[in-house]
């Protein structure tokens, strides 16, 4: 239980380490507020939060605002409290245990409040951890040695009868190379669809000749 809890703690320091990486390549300041509240979007009802943010930006543009006049006292800021959701908008606590150890995000009262420009930026930042993780996370469970069944160099290429004997690359399926980012998937995938569409076309004009 002890290792197992060891691994976990070296598992959660490389996520945190990640987090701030990221956050550092964004030119976000390092703010233990900031990566809580991009941990509570990548864990909990990402879709909610999307939608708060939204309708906060909606409610600012019938109301006259223009972008970028955002300030530190506009309504479309969100109050940072006790930890939940409000009406108000998304709420971290004052002091994160990220926070606790470096000193900053302490919840003072100049710096209490997110705009909705710096929501935007934490939740994209959020976005892309997630689609890190889902890549990242089985490395990092192995390299925080939270899982040890991963097979020897020898095993890899064994045939497999549950898939007609065909070699697979590991029993997890074969390594695909990742996408640089979500836009060039959603180009490829509808460059497929284009291509799909025309080749479909094709077979309607020539069965009509």
């Amino acid at each position: 239980a002890a290792h197992e809890t060891d691994a976990y703690h070296r598992y959660s320091v490389m996520r945190v380490g990640a987090l701030r990486a990221l956050c550092k390549e964004k030119g976000l300041p390092s703010d233990g507020r900031k990566e809580d509240l991009v941990n509570r979007l990548c864990n909990n009802c990402s879709t909610a939060y999307s939608g708060l943010i939204n309708a906060r930006v909606a409610s600012s543009s019938t109301t006259g605002s223009s972008p970028g006049s955002t300030t530190s006292k506009s309504p479309t800021d969100v109050t940072i409290t006790e930890g939940v959701p409000s009406e108000e908008g998304i709420t971290t606590p004052h002091a994160p245990p990220s926070a606790a150890s470096s000193g900053e995000g302490d919840g003072s009262s100049n710096n209490s409040r997110l705009t909705t420009t710096e929501l935007h930026e934490l939740a994209s930042i959020a976005d892309e951890i997630r689609h890190i993780r889902k890549q990242t996370e089985f490395s990092l469970l192995r390299v925080a040695g939270l899982i040890t069944d991963y097979p020897s160099a020898s095993t890899r290429l064994a045939p497999d009868t549950r898939y007609g004997a065909a070699q697979k690359a590991t029993p997890y399926g074969f390594p695909v190379a990742a996408p640089t980012s979500r836009a060039t998937v959603s180009l490829h995938h509808s460059q497929q669809q284009h291509e799909q569409y025309w080749s479909y076309e094709r077979q309607l004009s020539l069965g009509s000749h």
